[in-house]
């Protein structure tokens, strides 16, 4: 689609740049946002109870090689504690490899097996792209088994595929203590996935506020207008919760509601909250 449309981009770059910006606008001071690195990790003790975080700000897949060698490093060395929180706060996505192999997959001892239903409707655009699901999915219908499909669903044709994801160990640390995944409203995309892994499974106690959503899915569909050469995008696939509901609509419901004005008041909010209940 990029390959055949550079003479459409010209034609629109030209309309669209022709359109001025105040001196007002451009004259502003523009301040620089302080730049924080993408992994950090601490442990917090207090007598006997010691508490290990891990905090990441992307799973952006440009990280996961750079961010492995510490995060292995950490994980090798938090036997001792208690429990582990796992700050994904202010996480917007990136690549399922990063939480799948450099987190869990260091922290079971056994495979895990979880089920996602991607749903799709039918049409030629999105059997171009995914044929896969119109030939190995099947009608969506009443009483598949999830009880919050909407209705809206089940009157047009769309299909439905069962697939199973599994994460098998890989140089398992010793680590017995319990594990909290630490959430927000900016929690999106591949972020979002890795909430809906830890309620699907309880591998994890999701603490937070509720989610943002659209982590159980695929990227977007890229298309050309055929007049206008405009390229546009939208998601094919529609992701659902293990009850039916829509995972952009549900998103993510934390277990445990903690409060908090921003990432670090909602994270020390969270430490208290596990040590008041011990």
């Amino acid at each position: 689609m990029f390959d055949i449309s550079p003479d459409r981009t010209e034609y629109w770059a030209k309309i669209l740049n022709k359109k001025e910006v105040s001196q007002s606008a451009t004259s502003k001071t523009k301040i620089k946002p302080v730049k924080k690195n993408n992994y950090s990790d601490t442990i917090i003790s207090n007598g006997q109870d010691r508490i290990a975080i891990m905090t990441i700000q992307s799973f952006s897949h440009l990280r996961i090689k750079k961010d492995k060698p510490e995060i292995e490093n950490f994980l090798s060395n938090i036997k001792g504690c208690n429990t582990l929180i796992i700050n994904i706060h202010d996480n917007g996505g990136g690549s399922e490899e990063y939480w799948q192999n450099n987190i869990v997959a260091r922290l079971i001892q056994t495979p895990i097996n979880y089920l996602m239903y991607p749903i799709i409707k039918d049409g030629e655009m999105n059997r171009h792209f995914y044929p896969q699901y119109f030939e190995r999915g099947r009608i969506l219908q009443q009483g598949y088994g999830l009880q919050r499909i909407p209705q809206e669903l089940l009157t047009e044709k769309y299909y439905i595929k069962e697939e199973q994801d599994t994460i098998t160990p890989n140089n398992p640390v010793d680590f017995q203590g319990k594990i909290y995944l630490l959430v927000s409203e900016k929690v999106f995309s591949t972020s979002e996935h890795f909430a809906q892994f830890c309620k699907t499974t309880g591998w994890a106690t999701i603490a937070g506020e509720r989610t943002g959503g659209d982590g159980i899915g695929s990227d977007p569909i890229i298309v050309r207008l055929p007049e206008s050469g405009i390229l546009l995008c939208y998601p094919a696939l529609i992701g659902v919760n293990h009850d039916g509901a829509l995972n952009f609509e549900e998103r993510t419901i934390p277990d445990i509601l903690i409060d908090g004005k921003n990432a670090d008041e909602r994270l020390s909010n969270l430490i208290n909250y596990i040590r008041e209940k011990k």
